[in-house]
């Protein structure tokens, strides 16, 4: 979803518009304004017999550069790859996958937008651990807002800094993992005896 310019993105219930479409063209509809800068980029590269092509090139060139444009290439192998696919898996259509792979396939086409406000409701399920670890250490390192729902205590352990609770209308901050924010809650409920 989109405010402006601020995007807000969930996993939803597998919906994708056309399953007769590979895995690889999927996932890159998520680079789709990356992918049409490149072009530009190419095809400036063939007219650079004038002064204000070349401003045009390397004005693109370097926004290209800022917004990763340089190695969206690899974020997307690295994910198939830790989401236990393989390279033929790549180009295999959408619809020869099980109900399983499109989450899985889903979750990273998500991961790969990065929206300002990624919303996470059990996103541990239908993975393996080597994937679990993975998105672990991608959403510690995750530049925007993250919100999760999860009953995987090991994984909120792993990730989170913050907890909001929501107890009784009243919405408490904790600052630490889950366990943390357990010993911080129990504390705060004995002070209130």
């Amino acid at each position: 979803t989109k405010i402006g310019k601020f995007s807000i993105s969930c996993l939803k219930q597998i919906d994708f518009e056309d399953e007769s479409l590979t895995m690889l063209d999927e996932l890159l509809k998520s680079f789709k304004d990356m992918i049409d800068m490149e072009n530009k980029i190419n095809k400036l590269s063939n007219n650079l017999n004038d002064e204000k092509n070349i401003k045009k090139y390397t004005e693109l060139q370097e926004q290209f550069k800022l917004l990763g444009g340089y190695s969206y290439k690899k974020e997307y192998e690295v994910m198939i790859h830790k989401f236990g696919f393989n390279e033929e898996d790549k180009y295999k259509k959408i619809n020869e996958f099980s109900g399983g792979e499109k989450t899985k396939i889903a979750f990273m086409k998500l991961l790969l937008s990065k929206p300002d406000v990624l919303l996470l409701d059990e996103p541990t399920n239908h993975l393996d651990i080597e994937a679990i670890e993975w998105l672990e250490d991608y959403l510690k390192n995750y530049k925007k807002a993250v919100v999760i729902v999860s009953h995987d205590r090991m994984f909120l352990d792993n990730i989170v800094s913050i907890i909001y609770d929501i107890d009784y209308g009243r919405t408490y901050k904790y600052v630490g993992n889950y366990s943390k924010f357990e010993l911080l809650k129990e504390e705060k409920y004995n002070k209130e005896l």
